[in-house]
């Protein structure tokens, strides 16, 4: 289940039409079908870079203990919503199934392997997922929720803007 509004950060610094590693993605494969790269070395070639822009949450457990894990969209995927003018939804996710799964819950490279949440994640070899500083301060909240008590996860869960509304504006 996803939680019903994509958390984005409120006080963007800049309004880009995607962030610099996306930019650089549609230089190597301007087209998106991985054309004629003969010209580049084997790990370019192999080199695949998901870039998270926006994200959401999708909640599991029960009413006395839930649960929590990011859902990464990218900016083609939120723009996308918003010109359509429908919500996010978990299927407009950017990573697959497969690689969601990894992000989640990998247990040495994945978003709960760690204390704090990172401005990257292998997820396999030559996979990698970047996410953008505004996403990466609201993962860190998330990650930090995810380690509170349950009364602390339920509060989160219940109303993620606030906590995340909440500080930011202390970081700022």
């Amino acid at each position: 289940m996803v939680c019903g509004a994509v958390l984005r950060s409120k006080i963007r610094r800049r309004r880009t039409s995607g962030s610099a590693l996306a930019r650089f993605r549609r230089l190597l494969d301007p087209d998106g079908v991985a054309g004629d790269l003969a010209e580049m070395s084997g790990f370019l070639r192999g080199l695949r870079i998901y870039t998270g822009a926006a994200l959401s949450l999708a909640l599991s457990g029960t009413a006395d203990d839930v649960g929590f894990d990011p859902v990464l969209f990218d900016a083609d995927a939120t723009r996308s919503a918003t010109d359509d003018g429908r919500p996010l939804a978990e299927s407009d996710g950017m990573l697959t199934a497969e690689l969601l799964r990894i992000f989640q819950q990998h247990a040495r490279t994945g978003f709960r392997a760690f204390d704090a949440a990172k401005r990257s994640y292998l997820l396999g070899g030559n996979t990698y997922l970047v996410v953008d500083d505004d996403v990466e301060a609201v993962l860190q909240v998330v990650r930090e929720k995810q380690q509170a008590g349950p009364a602390e996860r339920r509060a989160f869960a219940a109303n993620p803007s606030a906590a995340i509304a909440e500080r930011l504006a202390e970081e700022a």
